[in-house]
């Protein structure tokens, strides 16, 4: 199986946006670092021994409650708010972020083991859930080249895939993703990204399920999706796309293996060593930033670079038949925020919003739509 095609595998099936599903962006794993002990007893035991030791251990009978803390904040151009209570099942008001602070143990792995836990136990009913990995989840993980070292990251998204949808959205420390590997998990290169996708709204009272499922885009919320990276500078668009070709993957896994595996520990701890950082914004900085990517992002649409994307119920719809996006969710800046922005041209009470996803590596927090 080449490259290209274990990459496209999963695409062309059902992407609709439910509620409930879990955004994590920019968690930068490090082998051997955050999470040591937990990759130790996977390494020892196996992925399915180590979640059944760590279900009898840590997990009581309210399951992720334990271990996450909801923190919900508001912010538009004009004002912040913010606070932080244990985790219900409430729904929020469409208009807020419900951010989930992990607090439990082994970083990043142990979220994805918590997660693993919580839904295997979830009745069948109140299945599918949906994850998207929205890039930069590890920090250097180019498994066309290797895989060394990150066999408990893998397995465990394994695990999460076979209770759960997967999504993984290569980003830019994170490419040359292999279904091969990930065989459950629908992979989307850099190339197939903004993803245009469509959440259901609250039907009208009176209005069956079926109507609902079936009607117009009234009824649906156009949202679009991708790890961050787009629309930065002509020269980063270049500077990416040949590092992440197929046949420059190739290349470096040749001479990977030529160098009995040096190149690619080279290349690790140069990556390793760089900083991570949050970028800080206040109000007037966030709202002239979102507006910035949010018309980046309409420009996209309209030049149809979406036509034929798999957008809701494994139907193919082209961007023309939206006529504008409501939503962006994206990660690679780490900033944590959520705003609403009205462009101009729309209908008075019309606005898109903006989410700018958090960086687990930074403060522990993941999104919940």
């Amino acid at each position: 199986m080449g490259l290209t095609q274990a990459r496209d595998e999963h695409l062309g099936e059902n992407l609709a946006l439910r509620d409930g599903a879990v955004f994590i962006a920019d968690a930068h794993y490090i082998p051997h670092t955050d999470g040591a002990v937990l990759e130790t007893m996977i390494y020892e035991q196996g992925v399915e021994a180590t979640l059944e030791s760590l279900r009898s251990m840590t997990m009581g009978e309210h399951g992720l409650g334990d271990s996450l803390v909801l923190e919900s904040s508001v912010l538009d151009s004009r004002q912040e708010s913010s606070k932080e209570a244990r985790l219900d099942s409430n729904a929020l008001d469409s208009t807020q972020a419900r951010y989930l602070r992990y607090v439990g143990e082994h970083g990043l792995l142990g979220l994805l083991a918590h997660l693993v836990i919580d839904f295997s136990a979830k009745p069948p009913s109140e299945l599918p859930k949906q994850v998207f990995l929205m890039g930069d989840v590890a920090h250097l993980f180019l498994p066309h080249i290797s895989t060394q070292g990150h066999e408990a990251f893998i397995g465990l998204i394994n695990a999460l895939a076979k209770c759960a949808e997967v999504f993984y959205l290569e980003g830019n420390h994170d490419f040359g993703l292999d279904s091969r590997i990930m065989p459950g998990v629908k992979i989307y290169p850099r190339c197939l990204q903004p993803l245009l996708c469509a959440r259901s709204l609250p039907g009208r009272e009176g209005e069956s399920v079926g109507e609902r499922e079936c009607g117009g885009e009234g009824q649906r919320k156009w949202i679009m999706l991708a790890h961050g990276d787009l629309f930065i500078s002509r020269i980063y668009e270049a500077y990416i796309r040949s590092i992440s070709a197929p046949l420059t993957l190739s290349a470096l896994k040749l001479l990977n293996n030529l160098s009995f595996g040096v190149l690619y520990r080279l290349a690790q701890r140069r990556v390793n060593a760089k900083r991570i950082r949050a970028l800080e914004l206040d109000s007037k900085e966030f709202a002239g930033f979102m507006q910035g990517r949010m018309e980046k992002y309409a420009t996209c649409v309209k030049s149809g670079k979406l036509d034929s994307m798999v957008v809701d119920s494994g139907v193919i719809l082209g961007a023309q038949g939206v006529r504008e996006v409501q939503g962006v969710i994206e990660g690679h800046f780490h900033i944590g925020r959520v705003g609403k922005y009205t462009p101009q041209g729309m209908e008075q009470g019309a606005c898109g919003e903006y989410f700018a996803l958090p960086s687990f590596y930074c403060d522990k927090r993941i999104f919940v739509l």
